[in-house]
């Protein structure tokens, strides 16, 4: 009953949005509006075109404008008789007029610009884009200047940005923290949804334009993620023409691909499409030294595993641009992945006595295979107005994701009387996602602007899981056996004032979500349902003294919802003596951010300077728990936690041939909380840098050299050790420079390894891992009607 009125709620806002844009401002009655539409010679719009007003009686200079992406353009003057100039670089410079301005708004219309061919002969740009942009509330990173990205795949590019990590399991954590949002174009995406880290693995680097990391995002942005978000921006031509690029790759370990893009542009339609295939194999390894020192007993275990994960992965992305008039434009595009993947696993185990005796061994054979599926379709409308800067968007998105991963294991137990253990295990994953979005801005002069929104999205997830052994015939081991249907239904909307000025600016915004969470274990009937309305504040500040110099100020409190997997009693059967599991009381949990900005901009470069401080309550925490010769390894909400920290990023170019650009990020944190009577409270400082070095060898050769470096860092109960990679790459331009050669080295020393010890009353491991070994890649990418960035 409830969602059938918020439905409604919902759709009527949705109307009200859309009409809203019919309602005109009052302009005011000492000036009019210029506008225009600037178009060249295939009537396709020119972004950046100067439009300047001159007085037709001695030609003085006016005011000036410059246009938008779209072409477009618009001016307020008095009344009175003007020329109109228009010039921008490889164009004719093209004036209009004279025109009478009254009150009343003056349309130019669509003015078309030819090509100066008879002028420009080569225009030759000798910069090129920085590797970090640092905006107002983002870092952008541009993902394709660095060489050592050449060939990789999303999830290895991620863990190249400053301040962000990817663990062993593919799990990305920012400033040191698991819980934070991860978008494709802005949106939740089915590749991320269920797969997680392989579905970051599935998407090859070629496709990805940039990067956005937002560390504190405003109430037009969705609540969830304590840390923030992280956007990741794919690839979308907007030149005249057909252009396009296609990469081939290959390397060692096994790994091989073919992507490439391609764009369309003329007059008022736009095609694009990408797509790629990748054959990879991530060979790699783990050990687990186990000790037990219980009040009857002491024995220790030695676990050594070798895995080969890997296979086939297709992507495909295509769409269409069209803008039918000055003001409208629609976009519609679909997003097509599927892989293949086989996974084999060895586990070997050697069990000791208290005297270092050994009494057991046993070797378990895992071979597994994961068919997953995924297919998305997005719809934009876009709707500007001719007063300038405002606004109406609507976008629709529908996702259908569908995983299916089996394994049958073989056990060998030496030294026993029954040797032998055959196991197989089966894990359907499907998940539906429908997403409806409006977002509205009207400025209201004077600097002043307000931005009104609604969003609506429904995510439906069933999950089977079972687990079988063979005893003659095979039995349900009802212990690792369910049936899980996760429902969650997210209303949302928010209003944002934003005042600016010369030199500081406002933006107050609050934003409120009503969220009705359903979790079903239907073999066992155990139902939660959770419903919760939530308020959202924002507050961001910016003074800017001088145009090298800003300061800004955010705050704003978000939520962490409990992911998916964590609310799984139970998953992963692979190692029988180490089980990973969730939770399905898990809570939500909630974080109020305050961080504080400075970038000062200089000739050769630029620094930003932040200080940052979360308090945490209902914290998310994984713990380990020891039953019998078991761990058990599950979710909780801890209890509060606060977390410190200062980061710098930088970038500044030595002379024409070195550039640099680095970050540090230092974090204090501490928590507090218990669970059944055991206290889980701990405190950490840890700090992660980041340095990245770019050589211009000569105008067609490159080369990069990167180093990181991951402080050790306490929790709950052990300790994360030290981890240091160096990446190196380097490139050449090769056929008149429309094609690349890129050679990359990615951990060049082999030193990727996640090491761990947890520690326990009676109970002490040391964990090292490693997900993949070394990668020595070879690109070659080949541009059609392109220039290199």
């Amino acid at each position: 009953m409830f969602r059938s009125r918020t439905l409604r709620t919902f759709s009527l806002s949705i109307v009200f949005l859309a009409l809203m844009p019919s309602i005109s401002g009052q302009r005011g009655m000492s000036e009019a509006a210029v506008s225009a539409m600037l178009i060249d010679e295939n009537g396709s719009s020119i972004p950046f075109v100067y439009m300047s007003a001159h007085s037709s009686v001695d030609s003085m200079l006016i005011q000036g404008a410059t246009t938008d992406m779209n072409g477009q353009v618009q001016l307020s003057l008095p009344p009175g008789s003007y020329l109109f100039q228009f010039s921008f670089l490889s164009y004719k410079t093209k004036w209009i007029g004279p025109k009478e301005i009254e009150r009343a708004p003056l349309d130019l219309g669509r003015v078309n610009l030819e090509p100066a061919v008879e002028n420009l002969q080569e225009v030759e740009i000798i910069g090129e884009c920085s590797p970090m942009e640092l905006k107002v509330d983002r870092r952008v990173y541009n993902v394709q200047q660095d060489l050592t990205n050449r060939g990789r795949n999303a999830s290895d590019i991620l863990d190249n940005i400053p301040s962000v990590a990817v663990n062993v399991e593919g799990g990305v954590s920012l400033r040191g923290s698991e819980n934070v949002r991860i978008l494709i174009n802005g949106k939740p995406s089915g590749l991320i949804g269920l797969s997680g880290g392989d579905g970051l693995r599935q998407l090859q680097g070629e496709m990805i334009e940039s990067i956005e990391v937002i560390t504190n995002p405003s109430a037009k942005y969705e609540a969830e993620g304590e840390v923030g978000m992280i956007n990741i921006i794919l690839k979308k031509e907007k030149r005249s023409g057909i252009n396009g690029a296609i990469d081939l790759n290959g390397g060692t370990p096994s790994t091989y691909g073919l992507s490439g893009n391609m764009n369309w542009r003329k007059g008022d339609l736009n095609f694009f499409t990408s797509g790629g295939y990748r054959y990879y194999e991530n060979p790699g390894y783990g050990i687990i030294d186990q000790r037990f020192n219980l009040v009857d007993t002491s024995y220790s275990f030695l676990n050594e595993r070798d895995h080969v994960r890997g296979g086939d992965s297709y992507n495909f992305r295509f769409g269409s641009d069209w803008s039918p008039g000055k003001y409208w434009s629609f976009t519609l595009s679909s997003l097509v992945s599927f892989s293949a993947q086989d996974n084999v696993l060895s586990l070997s185990y050697k069990d000791f006595d208290e005297n270092e005796v050994l009494t057991r061994s046993t070797i378990r054979d895992e071979n597994g295979r994961e068919d997953s599926e995924n297919l998305e379709f997005d719809f934009l409308i876009d709707r500007t107005f001719e007063q300038k800067d405002r606004k109406w968007t609507l976008s629709v998105k529908w996702n259908q994701a569908d995983d299916l991963e089996e394994a049958r294991i073989a056990q060998r137990n030496f030294n026993e009387a029954d040797p032998f253990l055959l196991q197989r295990t089966s894990n359907t994953e499907n998940e539906e996602n429908q997403i409806i979005q409006s977002d509205y801005v009207h400025p209201l002069g004077g600097g002043r602007k307000l931005e009104l929104g609604a969003r609506s999205g429904r995510r439906i997830i069933d999950n089977a899981f079972s687990v079988e052994q063979f005893e003659d015939i095979w039995l349900t081991l009802p212990d690792f056996t369910n049936d899980l249907r996760y429902d969650e239904w997210i209303t949302a909307g928010y209003g944002i004032y934003t005042q600016e000025n010369e030199r500081w600016s406002y933006q107050l915004g609050l934003r409120t979500e009503y969220s009705d969470i359903l979790t079903d274990l239907k073999l066992t009937d155990q139902r939660n349902r959770r419903s919760y309305l939530d308020w959202f504040p924002s507050a961001f500040f910016s003074y800017e003294p001088s145009s090298t110099l800003t300061y800004q100020l955010n705050v704003t409190r978000r939520i962490n919802r409990p992911r998916f997997r964590l609310l799984l009693p139970f998953y992963g059967f692979s190692d029988p003596r180490n089980f990973y599991g969730g939770n399905p009381d898990l809570n939500p949990e909630y974080s109020y951010n305050v961080e504080f900005n400075r970038l000062t901009r200089f000739d050769k470069g630029s620094v930003m300077l932040g200080v940052y401080s979360r308090f945490k309550e209902g914290i998310i925490q994984r713990i380990v728990e020891i039953r019998d010769t078991t761990t058990y390894t599950f979710p909780i909400n801890l209890g509060t936690g606060y977390a410190l920290g200062a980061e710098v990023s930088a970038n500044y170019s030595v002379n024409e041939i070195w550039r640099l650009n680095g970050n540090v990020n230092l974090f204090y944190s501490d928590e507090t909380g218990e669970y059944e009577g055991r206290d889980y409270s701990f405190t950490t400082f840890a700090w992660d840098s980041r340095l990245n070095n770019q050589f211009k060898i000569d105008k067609a050769m490159d080369a990069q050299l990167s180093l990181s470096y991951r402080s050790p860092r306490q929790y709950a109960q052990g300790r994360i050790k030290s981890l240091t990679a160096v990446d190196l790459g380097v490139s050449r331009d090769v056929l008149g420079s429309k094609g690349t050669l890129t050679l990359s080295l990615r951990d060049a020393f082999n030193t990727r390894i996640r090491r761990s010890i947890v520690e326990e009353t009676g109970y002490f491991s040391e964990n090292e891992f490693q997900w993949r070994s070394r990668v020595l890649t070879l690109n070659f990418s080949y541009r059609i009607n392109q220039k290199k960035n």
